[in-house]
């Protein structure tokens, strides 16, 4: 329904303005990311409010970044770097996702990281795996 939809909408929005402003507080930022993975998988949209949310003085937030200073931040917690890659992979199903994922070369900077930084747990190496390699999909058929 369309109060659904509005819900999900406003949830997306608050969970991204959270990431930002408490991006110190690990449980929080753990619990953002499993919550907007969920709603990624309900509905595009919710992708999309994601890679356009702005803050509540209305300036854009760049999400893709915010998952960045998230990982330089936390790099050393195996859990934050699960919530970022299911976070990415709940998105990964939709171009235009994929296309923002291209434009600020996360596969080459977040994801490298990630999969650098935690090489030994095959989870996290098989899952920015996967997400590189529909990065590399997409970018073939553009």
């Amino acid at each position: 329904s369309t109060v659904d939809y509005l819900v999900q909408f406003n949830l997306v929005r608050y969970f991204t303005i959270g990431l930002q402003q408490h991006n110190a507080n690990r449980p929080a930022i753990k619990a953002a990311l499993a919550v907007l993975s969920e709603l990624f998988k309900l509905d595009e949209r919710c992708v999309m409010r994601f890679l356009c949310s702005r803050s509540n003085d209305g300036t854009l937030l760049d999400s893709m970044e915010i998952l960045n200073k998230i990982f330089d931040r936390f790099k050393n917690y195996v859990d934050i770097a699960r919530g970022i890659l299911t976070l990415l992979k709940s998105m990964s199903s939709y171009d235009d996702a994929i296309d923002e994922m291209i434009s600020t070369k996360i596969d080459e900077s977040l994801l490298y990281e990630i999969k650098r930084f935690h090489s030994e747990n095959d989870d996290v190496t098989q899952t920015c795996e996967h997400i590189m390699t529909r990065i590399r999909q997409r970018k073939s058929n553009s």
